[in-house]
């Protein structure tokens, strides 16, 4: 038997509250409630965007101005659904920032918004996408470690990756940072190629997206799970020894 395992990392970092798509057509966002704490106000995308982009850091600023880091926006991959477990804070479906309506204010994004859906503002440079990518690694190795621990697992024996052109040396400025961060982590043979689209899961729930500026790993498992033994299986099967033995 052959198991596949994915691994999805992408290439931001979310920045500013998280907003409410409350009005939309397509791809077009036309109004937004702005989430913080226990407080909420219905804003306008450009006031939005603005508000984040003022409260960023000095060093973040500086970057969005000289066009060395890009703003995305990041859907919850539930739509009505505000608070994620811890690890999947970083689970967003990132859709690039496409441009603004001067008249109406709208926001127009690479993806169709829905009413109800939790939306975040993302910026994708080089320190996001590392960050990014360790963490998905950590992540996996966790729940490996759980796998190990109740006794039912199986390593992968080799990898296939799949990276967004727009990664690479356009990104970091040098090649092979994806691979090499991968091994780190899984010392497994790795292989691959760049594309534009890259398709994987997203969070818990397995829901599969077409993402951008991406990089998916697919791990290769071969032969079965073995489960864990407990105690009681033990037992029964020392039971079930002891009277074959007895026939």
């Amino acid at each position: 038997d052959v198991e596949v395992e994915t691994i999805v990392t992408q290439a931001c970092r979310p920045v500013g509250p998280e907003f409410e798509v409350t009005r939309c057509e397509g791809y077009k966002i036309q109004e937004l409630r702005m989430i913080e704490g226990k407080r909420s106000r219905v804003v306008d995308p450009l006031g939005a965007t603005k508000y984040v982009l003022e409260r960023l850091a000095p060093q973040d600023s500086a970057a969005v101005k000289s066009f060395a880091t890009m703003l995305s926006m990041g859907f919850a991959p539930n739509v009505f659904k505000l608070d994620r477990p811890e690890d999947e804070e970083d689970d967003y479906l990132m859709r690039e920032v496409m441009a603004f309506e001067k008249d109406t204010k709208a926001l127009i994004v690479g993806g169709r918004a829905k009413p109800g859906m939790k939306v975040r503002f993302h910026l994708r440079d080089k320190s996001a996408a590392l960050e990014n990518l360790n963490a998905a690694l950590q992540r996996y190795k966790r729940k490996e470690l759980m796998k190990v621990l109740s006794g039912s697992v199986v390593s992968p024996s080799a990898a296939l990756m799949f990276s967004c052109i727009g990664r690479g040396k356009a990104l970091y400025g040098e090649t092979g940072i994806d691979s090499q961060k991968f091994t780190e982590f899984i010392n497994v043979p790795v292989a691959g190629f760049f594309g534009g689209g890259e398709v994987g899961p997203l969070g818990s729930g397995g829901s599969t997206f077409i993402h951008g500026f991406a990089t998916v790993f697919a791990l290769i498992k071969q032969g079965r799970t073995i489960p864990a033994v407990t105690g009681d299986d033990a037992q029964e099967s020392q039971d079930d020894g002891d009277k074959r033995c007895e026939i």
